[in-house]
């Protein structure tokens, strides 16, 4: 091949890598290509989420529980913890899938994996119930989980600020002395 001839080749190439990099970053390819971007249907989802589990707890994220976890949740929704509920089939159906497919099995936020690597072949029923979760916890005594500001193990956002985006970092941390 003559000089020329490579040079157009591979300019061609680079074009090409341009341009569809470019159109990556711009929108125009479509969602599916870039799955940590949230398209619509994921915001619908996660709205039903937390207007059908954030009206009387914190909407946890979805990345605090593997996928048989949250299956293993809403097949025991009719006594969900303390409390009886009872969900149409189609909301069940639609919770079911916004969580399974943010789980932690599923998720490739760092706070997942953490999960992940403590569980071994463990589905726990509870977030308080995870390894990870409760190692990091481990140093606050257990009067701390009685304090007026905190409503025991599960409520995370007294603590964490982030925690209805799912974010637990231990700097934004503030436990309530009181």
């Amino acid at each position: 091949m003559d000089a020329t001839r490579l040079f157009r080749v591979i300019l061609i190439v680079a074009i090409l890598v341009v341009v569809l990099c470019g159109s990556a970053f711009l929108g125009i390819v479509p969602q599916q290509a870039w799955p940590d971007q949230p398209s619509v249907a994921h915001h619908r989802l996660a709205a039903t989420y937390r207007e059908a589990c954030g009206s009387c707890h914190l909407a946890y994220s979805p990345a605090l529980l593997p996928a048989a976890s949250w299956q293993l949740v809403l097949r025991r929704l009719p006594e969900h913890y303390t409390q009886c509920l009872s969900l149409a089939d189609d909301t069940r159906q639609t919770l079911e899938a916004y969580l399974t497919a943010h789980a932690a099995d599923r998720s490739t936020q760092d706070l997942a994996r953490e999960v992940l690597d403590s569980l071994g072949r463990a589905w726990p029923k509870r977030i308080t119930e995870v390894a990870h979760i409760r190692r990091v916890h481990q140093t606050l005594a257990p009067e701390t989980w009685a304090r007026p500001g905190i409503g025991g193990r599960g409520d995370c956002a007294a603590c964490h600020p982030g925690a209805q985006y799912g974010e637990f970092d231990r700097e934004n941390a503030a436990i309530p002395r009181s």
